[in-house]
């Protein structure tokens, strides 16, 4: 059964002069059997619980297995040297975090981060800065590759803007 889902990316200040964004936390893509050709990479699944969506992700086994989810739109105004802390509950693994940049609607390139497999619930987390001088906007990616299976919940990004250029 195919289904959207809208996934909020709480966003806090978690220091003087971070900015507090909303981000259209829809992701893209989302059904329960992802596939390349006719071969099945893997399973998304929401499992709401008491009001907390958690996110199941499994990818087949096989080298070209992985599967994901990825912020929806064009992601976060950003610019080169703004700072993006990603903090999320995790159980399963491992877990690749990663930080997507665009400039003029075209990938420029990621910044990832792979967190071992935990067998019980463990908050993870990471800061990205944004490193392309002509990045306009940046989304965020959770994958599992290679017959791994993780949950997902309770994540939140805080952004730090880089100072204004001086003039």
């Amino acid at each position: 059964m195919k289904k959207m889902f809208l996934f909020l990316l709480a966003m806090t200040a978690a220091a003087l002069g971070a900015v507090e964004l909303e981000i259209d936390g829809k992701f893209n893509d989302f059904n329960n059997t992802w596939r390349i050709s006719s071969h099945k990479i893997g399973t998304v699944e929401v499992v709401p619980d008491k009001g907390v969506n958690y996110v199941q992700l499994a990818a087949e086994e096989g080298i070209r297995a992985s599967i994901g989810i990825l912020t929806a739109g064009m992601g976060v105004q950003s610019k080169k040297g703004d700072e993006f802390t990603i903090s999320v509950d995790v159980k399963g693994g491992p877990l690749e975090i990663a930080l997507l940049e665009y400039g003029n609607k075209k990938y420029l390139g990621s910044s990832k981060k792979i967190f071992k497999a935990s067998k019980k619930s463990t908050t993870y987390k990471v800061t990205f800065s944004v490193r392309e001088l002509t990045t306009d906007a940046v989304r965020f990616r959770f994958q599992v590759k290679r017959g791994a299976a993780a949950v997902i919940s309770n994540v939140k990004v805080d952004q730090k803007s880089s100072a204004a250029p001086a003039k």
